[in-house]
């Protein structure tokens, strides 16, 4: 049908022309304006608007979520899993004791070697317990030469459980010995170590004459020598050191004892996390990326998630405890085939060690399945020393460093500091 008037092709029937406005038949002639706005969608209510910006604003915030979600997983699926550390009935693990929900206990391990790799012994040993009811981070740091059982070694130093069995020994060596309930371990190594600390942009600690005599004199000439640039720490007092003075910091058991290493290496951590508030929000995602993919762990991905959403939110503080206390009956000394070892009660350490994490009395069992520690006929010939507690300046003579004395190839050889 066409326009009478304007000979423009409009539907049949349609009593107005569109293009015109004419009246078709007989129709009331309207003006284009009308014609334009009769053809206008009706006004929405105000229900049918708040639908629509509520449609548009979760379409938003679903793409944001995926995209978060995205990002997260990616950076999750940096981390190295580790999968050959079994159930908790192959980890010494009593059934019969309830230590609750209020906290979890996860075995950290900084181990000596150099490579991508988890060959060698655990150098560093510190039990990370993440106390919700009292928002605290608990550390406690043990004596890599402590005279423990290792299953299948006999009595022997606890550093040596990591390279006798990996991670489920050196896990099931500490709930044996201490009556712990640990299923989850984290490790990093040397190299991953001196990276993280340079990525921060080093860390801020105070430096006795001591310490810093051995750092430069001892430790960053062997670490310079295994190709990891060490220059010497300017002087004492509050120094910015970098990964690898860090390292030499942490590793240092010779200006007093292997408990005032446990110290240190607490110290370092503490001054990481500090550090890490202050890293610029641009780089945080690159730092994020950075820890996960050094992280070599069997926790799952939502156990990390919600570790570190209560920690953002709960802003937790820190605690330290080292082992053996003095009230453990330490001697540390040579110790006849086993060289030199701390020798102390490790029921009454297992039962400090549980006050300390959960600030109750629990029933501590004696492990039965823990052999009876060996007697050596012959006086070790050091002598014995107590073990300082934190603070403490009690000094081993530097002519009497312990060595190792383990049968020659039974062990990763290479070791920085034996």
């Amino acid at each position: 049908m066409k326009c009478k008037y304007c000979d423009k092709r409009i539907k049949p029937g349609q009593p107005v022309c569109p293009f015109c406005g004419k009246a078709q038949d007989g129709a009331q002639q309207v003006s284009l304006g009308a014609v334009s706005a009769g053809s206008k969608k009706k006004k929405l209510t105000k229900k049918q608007l708040w639908t629509r910006i509520g449609i548009i604003a979760g379409a938003v915030v679903a793409a944001l979520a995926i995209t978060v979600i995205t990002v997260i997983s990616t950076l999750l699926s940096n981390v190295r899993r580790g999968s050959d550390i079994g159930g908790s009935g192959s980890l010494n693990i009593d059934p019969t004791i309830d230590y609750g929900t209020d906290v979890t206990n996860i075995a950290l391990f900084g181990l000596d070697s150099r490579k991508d790799d988890d060959v060698g012994r655990s150098d560093s040993m510190i039990i990370l317990s993440i106390d919700r009811k009292h928002d605290q981070i608990k550390m406690t740091s043990l004596a890599r030469d402590s005279f423990v059982a290792v299953e299948g070694h006999g009595y022997t130093k606890l550093t040596h459980a990591w390279a006798y069995g990996k991670a489920k020994l050196a896990v099931k060596t500490l709930n044996q010995n201490f009556g712990m309930n640990i299923t989850d371990y984290v490790y990093v190594n040397f190299y991953e170590f001196v990276e993280l600390i340079d990525y921060i942009g080093g860390v801020d600690i105070e430096l006795t004459a001591s310490e810093l005599k051995i750092v430069n004199n001892y430790y960053a000439p062997e670490l310079n020598q295994l190709g990891i640039k060490c220059p010497p720490v300017a002087g004492t007092g509050l120094q910015r050191l970098t990964g690898a003075q860090a390292l030499a910091y942490s590793r240092n058991r010779y200006s007093d004892s292997d408990v005032g290493r446990g110290d240190r290496q607490k110290k370092v951590l503490q001054a990481a996390y500090e550090q890490v508030k202050q890293v610029s929000p641009l780089k945080l995602p690159g730092l994020v990326s950075k820890v996960l993919g050094m992280c070599h762990t069997n926790l799952s991905n939502s156990e990390i998630l919600e570790m570190g959403y209560w920690a953002l939110s709960k802003q937790p503080t820190f605690a330290p405890f080292n082992l053996p206390t003095n009230a453990c009956k330490p001697q540390g000394g040579i110790y006849g085939k086993y060289g030199w070892v701390y020798r102390y009660d490790l029921d009454i350490a297992t039962q400090e060690l549980h006050n300390f994490i959960y600030e109750e009395q629990l029933p501590v069992k004696t492990n039965t399945a823990r052999p009876a520690m060996p007697t050596v006929t012959k006086a070790p010939t050091t002598g014995t020393t107590a073990a300082p507690t934190t603070g403490s300046t009690a000094t081993k003579p530097t002519e009497t460093l312990p060595t190792e004395s383990l049968p020659t190839g039974s062990l990763p050889t290479g070791s920085l500091d034996p």
